[in-house]
């Protein structure tokens, strides 16, 4: 079983520290992770250098912390409860392998993981939600286990786009059974606030001494940063694939067309991440006819990042603060979307959630230097 490509969350200080700086950029994005893992843009403050010794503490720590809260999940035997355990675990035995010396896939054989991932796998077999959390798992053990847990996604949501995103289809088939779609719904908020709840538990003895020095390593953050940083972590490796979908759909022209315009249309009105927003917003430029649809897609991009440019700057000046700001706003239910939380976060700070006349991000192709 393998979490990803990327060494664990918490496997050491220094990749611990780098999760702490990269909630900055993920929670001004509600930590859409193949973004912020790709670009780590809020370090304000150095972090401190840890001995040899507080490292392997801190590696410990982590991992006991992630193994605890496992442990209480799965006593709730909930089918929800019973999954997000099954990602905590694997977590904790990827680092464990990770600090051994060895290198992904993992390929991480644990009893209590299969009984819980078979016990939340069996109760919840409709539920989108403990769907979404076990199919990184079984994507990595058994190939037609998770082919029939995309299926039975499909069949409870048949009007959202992102089961089909995860059932390999080909991209005229994809299209051609999106025309159904009237959202994009991978269930990222619900599975930050399992993790946030489990996090942010009240804790007492050896545990709540270890989730102290684990979530402030380096004087950093805190028990919100960590509850945020954690639930990103795993709600992200739920995420789709979407370089099929845009590949099938650039510069497309008759049906095709028309199709592609459909699921950015999907994207941009009814997605629920910021990521899925973004995705649309290409697709939009991309399947435009005219120089009014093209500005369209321009003005929401200009948009997306203003509210990251927005919420990055105030992560940077107190990312505990926004942190729990955030979760705050994730405890919410329901949300619409992630855009409409970001924005959220701003007005309630008297920060104007649209970009003022000629603003443009400092990424703008525009602004870019002559060569």
């Amino acid at each position: 079983m393998s979490e990803s490509s990327l060494p664990p969350v918490l496997s050491s200080s220094r990749t611990l520290g780098l999760q702490h700086r990269l909630a900055g950029s993920a929670l001004a994005a509600l930590c859409a992770a193949a973004l912020c893992m790709a670009a780590p843009a809020m370090a304000q403050e150095a972090e401190r250098p840890l001995s040899a010794a507080e490292e392997t503490a801190l590696r410990r720590d982590a991992n006991f912390l992630l193994l605890s809260m496992a442990e209480d999940l799965a006593e709730e035997d909930g089918p929800r409860a019973l999954a997000l355990a099954a990602r905590l675990r694997t977590m904790a035995l990827e680092a464990e392998a990770y600090n051994a010396g060895r290198g992904p896939p993992f390929e991480i054989v644990d009893a209590k993981i299969a009984r819980w991932l078979e016990q939340a796998e069996r109760a919840g077999a409709d539920d989108p939600v403990v769907i979404a959390l076990i199919m990184p798992l079984l994507r990595a053990i058994d190939p037609q286990r998770h082919a029939d847990a995309v299926r039975r996604w499909r069949d409870a949501e048949p009007d959202n786009l992102v089961p089909l995103l995860h059932a390999d289809l080909s991209a005229d088939a994809l299209l051609e059974a999106a025309r159904g779609t009237i959202r994009s719904q991978d269930h990222f908020f619900e599975i930050m606030r399992l993790t946030a709840q489990v996090v942010e538990r009240p804790r007492s003895g050896p545990v709540a001494r270890v989730l102290q020095r684990v979530s402030q390593p380096a004087g950093e953050g805190g028990r919100a940063t960590y509850a945020a940083t954690l639930g990103t972590r795993i709600a992200s490796a739920n995420l789709p694939q979407y370089a099929g979908l845009t590949q099938a759909c650039r510069a497309p022209e008759g049906l095709r067309r028309l199709q592609c315009r459909h699921i950015a249309e999907v994207l941009t009105t009814r997605g629920g991440t910021l990521i899925e927003h973004l995705v649309g917003v290409s697709l939009l430029r991309d399947t435009a006819e005219d120089d009014a649809q093209r500005a369209q897609a321009a003005a929401l991009r200009r948009r997306y990042d203003w509210l990251i440019a927005r919420n990055a700057e105030l992560s940077g000046r107190n990312l505990e603060d926004h942190a729990a700001r955030l979760l705050a706003q994730v405890g919410k239910a329901p949300q619409s979307s992630e855009v409409e939380m970001l924005a959220q976060l701003l007005l309630d700070l008297g920060i104007a959630s649209e970009p003022p006349a000629g603003w443009r991000a400092d990424n703008d192709p525009a602004l870019r230097p002559e060569r």
